[in-house]
């Protein structure tokens, strides 16, 4: 994945490196190398060994912080949906300033090259959808923001009529940057929410203690994003299961041709169904 982005790094490289660092560049062993070799070199290490350039000196320290935050930037371009595509698509979105600048500094430089834990031959990025949720997001506020950005009466295809009211003014509990898979886990589909529920307990004792099936505003803002970013439609052919409960029946999600559809497991078949799972990133994360 990274040697995709090598001539995007370059193109900007030489002029965030200010004169200062190419002078104690040329001071240490690299110096018998030319720039381009140099910046070559850097843009083909990996996020710990950026972190360990660090541990070199004031100005490598420097240098390595650019090309992380290089790697940062490609991501909010290539990946991720950002506080950037959030403005891009949806106006009067509530994301301060502030906020949008913590997001940026809290987004894990390496999950390019982070494997998926659930899948452990693919990376997380062909797994997963990665978005950021803003903290004062809900059903209601999205629904709205839809409308406007489509122009339709409601910005949906279906919403279940106790929804709404039920869970529509709910805040996002933790804002920041989560990952939903795009498919169902390990494509079971089972009309038993409680099937599911084991199999994810089974997976929490494991290594998989963050792990866990997505609320309906997580799956709602995952599922469009990711057509809003790439036009790739996840669950168009089937749904998850959400967190939420009305009377006995677990709310479910997913993309139909004329947008997001909502309902209650009653309205699927056994054989569409099955539950996607949904994790917080921290920019502490490092496994590969």
């Amino acid at each position: 994945m990274q040697s995709k982005y090598i001539s995007n790094f370059l193109t900007g490289i030489y002029q965030s490196i200010p004169p200062v660092y190419s002078a104690a560049i040329k001071a240490d062993p690299l110096e018998k190398f030319s720039a381009e070799a140099i910046l070559n070199i850097f843009l083909r290490l990996n996020c710990t060994t950026l972190s360990d350039c660090y541990l070199v000196n004031k100005d490598w320290k420097s240098v390595a912080h650019i090309f992380l935050n290089k790697k940062r930037e490609l991501l909010y371009e290539k990946i991720v949906f950002s506080p950037k595509d959030w403005d891009l698509h949806f106006k009067d979105n509530g994301i301060t300033d502030e906020e949008k600048l913590k997001a940026f500094q809290s987004l894990p430089p390496n999950i390019d090259e982070l494997s998926c834990l659930i899948y452990p031959e693919k990376k997380l990025i062909e797994t997963h959808v990665i978005t950021y949720f803003p903290r004062k997001i809900t059903i209601n506020h999205y629904v709205e923001l839809l409308e406007k950005k489509l122009g339709s009466t409601k910005g949906y295809d279906f919403i279940w009529k106790e929804i709404i009211p039920k869970f529509g003014s709910i805040l996002i509990e933790v804002s920041g940057w989560k990952a939903m898979t795009k498919q169902v886990l390990n494509n079971n589909y089972e009309k038993n929410f409680n099937v599911h529920k084991t199999k994810i307990e089974a997976l929490k004792k494991t290594s998989f203690s963050y792990l866990k099936v997505p609320s309906l505003l997580e799956a709602i803002i995952c599922i469009s994003t990711s057509f809003f970013k790439s036009k790739e439609k996840i669950f168009n052919n089937h749904f998850t299961y959400c967190s939420e409960n009305i009377n006995g029946y677990q709310a479910i999600v997913r993309y139909s041709y004329f947008g997001i559809y909502t309902n209650l497991e009653f309205a699927a078949s056994q054989y569409n169904i099955g539950v996607a799972l949904i994790q917080e990133l921290e920019s502490k994360r490092t496994k590969k």
